[in-house]
């Protein structure tokens, strides 16, 4: 998928996750994306490397979302 069209269906997406709501509060997503291409393909060799990366930054903006609310109270 090219990065036009990748971007394109994320925000798509990403318009209409924020639409929801679930008993009048709209819930929060993590977000995670990992490309591999010709450079870092060696780094990935199976889904399991693949689904790590995308769990350990999905943990970060966790752990920097929180760090953000502590600073402000």
């Amino acid at each position: 998928m090219s990065p036009t069209a990748y971007e394109f269906k994320n925000h798509a997406m990403m318009r209409d996750l924020w639409q929801l709501t679930l008993d009048g509060t709209t819930p929060q997503f993590q977000w995670g994306r990992l490309q591999v291409d010709r450079q870092n393909v060696l780094g990935y060799p199976n889904l399991e490397r693949v689904l790590r990366h995308v769990e350990r930054e999905m943990e970060t903006d966790l752990v920097v979302e929180y760090m953000k609310q502590e600073v402000v109270n």
